[in-house]
């Protein structure tokens, strides 16, 4: 055999030895993440984090490594990458399931739709469409800047056109709540990025909470520790005290993977957990170009709507027009029960 055919066949045998030697140390990175990492030390862990951002795309991974190594038949490495891919359909299967919703209770009706206009976003009228059409009851926008705080209350102000609804503002915190019916801002005590607010329905009153957490959490744990802390010590020793209807809604740069989410979950449900479909991914949109060209589709949700138990959620969707924003807006619509669950 020639050299050269020699070398070449060493080079491809090589090729396919590392990659079966990089499919074992995947299955293994895959098994340890999931049934040791996630647990302790948890989220503090950057690969955790990394992993609960990730893992609907990891799954695409280890099913077209199943199917190449099902086909070269490799039924240890397939049974190696099994537990790892049956863990991920099984915590995502409930979204893409029919939720088989009871008939809708009647009550007080409340839309509400969250977005994050995107402080680098200048076109107001874009977005000014996007809550047209959705015509949310209450509004709570991040990033918004105070040069555009004025834009946007003119243009919401144009589409409602009433003397009931009102807009509160926070020029630190960059966020802006309106309802169409009064509505009061309420102090908190928190240095994350939260805006609490009061509004007097004509079924009685809701507590609102419009929050855009901190952006670091992927690099740095100890950021990470903050928010998580800060987080689960507003949802578990203010929210959860709180008798009458609250809705918790906004950026909060996590996923539903996350240990700061299951910790929101165990007092307040999830609007697209209950009443949506599919992953509802809502960033990037493809306004955020990356090196001022190229766009990504969406791939992961950061955007949520949490609620306690004294509204029922009839729907959730993510739209799909961002108006200019790097996010896409998520509305949901909820029902006020007259006699709460337990």
């Amino acid at each position: 055999m020639p050299t050269g055919a020699v070398n070449q066949s060493s080079t491809i045998k090589g090729i396919v030895t590392f990659f079966w030697a990089a499919s074992w140390i995947f299955a293994a990175t895959m098994l340890l993440t999931i049934f040791v990492l996630r647990w302790w030390p948890g989220d503090r862990f950057i690969v955790v984090r990394m992993f609960n951002y990730s893992m609907p795309w990891f799954l695409v991974i280890l099913l077209t490594q199943i199917l190449v190594a099902g086909v070269a038949g490799r039924k240890w490495l397939v049974l190696a990458l099994l537990p790892a891919t049956v863990y991920i359909i099984f915590v995502n299967l409930p979204l893409f399931m029919p939720k088989n919703l009871p008939q809708t209770p009647s009550g007080f009706k409340l839309k509400v739709m969250s977005f994050n206009v995107w402080s680098h976003n200048n076109d107001m009228a874009s977005i000014a469409e996007v809550i047209s059409k959705a015509a949310p009851d209450i509004l709570l926008i991040q990033e918004l800047s105070k040069k555009k705080q004025h834009k946007i209350v003119d243009l919401i102000n144009g589409i409602y056109k009433s003397d009931e609804g009102g807009f509160v503002y926070d020029s630190k915190t960059l966020l802006g709540t309106y309802s169409r019916y009064p509505i009061t801002l309420l102090p908190i005590k928190t240095e994350s990025s939260v805006q609490k607010a009061v509004i007097e329905t004509t079924s009685g009153p809701v507590t609102i909470y419009n929050v855009h957490f901190l952006r670091t959490v992927l690099r740095d744990s100890h950021n990470w520790k903050k928010l998580h802390d800060e987080v689960t010590g507003l949802v578990l020793s203010e929210i959860a005290n709180i008798s009458g209807p609250v809705i918790l809604g906004g950026d909060f740069n996590m996923t539903d993977q996350t240990q700061t989410y299951r910790e929101i979950s165990k007092t307040l449900k999830n609007a697209h957990r209950e009443a949506g479909f599919g992953f509802g991914f809502t960033f990037p949109s493809s306004s955020r170009k990356i090196k001022g060209w190229m766009t990504l589709p969406p791939i992961v949700r950061i955007d949520h709507l949490f609620y306690n138990r004294n509204f029922y959620c009839s729907s959730a969707q993510t739209l799909d027009k961002s108006g200019g924003s790097d996010h896409l807006p998520v509305v949901s619509e909820f029902v006020l029960v007259n006699k709460p669950e337990p």
